[in-house]
Parts: structure tokens; sequence; C-alpha cells
């Protein structure tokens, strides 16, 4: 883990940074809104957003001390997205067959 993160963490601590976190959740919500009806004007806010939010998750990786657990969970999750997708492709072309 970054240092700089590491000591933000430990100073503020899990609870304050578990209300840190659903606050920049909140924010990338709504840039994220603003990005999908504005044509993308908010680019720089968007991308300042995210990144508050991986700082927020890998804080809160740390305090709880899940990483090992949530890179498991994201392996996981990303093969089972690339099998239903691989599943869809399938049946479009067996769709097209008929």
């Amino acid at each position: 883990m970054n240092q700089k993160l590491l000591a933000i963490a430990n100073h503020y601590g899990l609870e304050l940074q578990f209300k840190k976190t659903i606050e920049e959740l909140h924010e990338l919500e709504t840039e994220i809104n603003i990005a999908m009806y504005n044509d993308r004007q908010n680019i720089n806010e968007l991308a300042e957003e995210i990144a508050d939010v991986y700082n927020m998750l890998e804080q809160l990786e740390f305090l709880l001390g899940i990483k090992s657990s949530v890179t498991g969970q994201r392996n996981y999750k990303i093969d089972r997205t690339l099998r239903r997708i691989a599943e869809e492709k399938l049946r479009r072309a067996e769709g097209d067959e008929q």
C-alpha cells in the first residue's frame, strides 16, 4: 500500500474512513450522472472523483485486512463476466444460424 495512504488510514481510522468513502462514492455517482447526460464535459471532475474513490477503497482494504479477499473476488467476477460474454456470443451465433 502507498505509504501516504497508509499514514492517512492510520490517522483517521476505520469509522471515519467508512463515512468518507460513502461521501466520495456519492460525489463519483454525481459526476457519472453528469457525464452520461452532458457529453462527458466533466472529464476532469470525473477523474478526480474516481481517484478519490480508489484512494478510499485502498484504505478500507488495508484497515479491514481484506486486500487478498478483494483481489480474489475481483478476479472471480472478471472471469464470471467473461464467461457470460462468451455465452452471449454463442447464443447470438446460434440464433444467426437459425
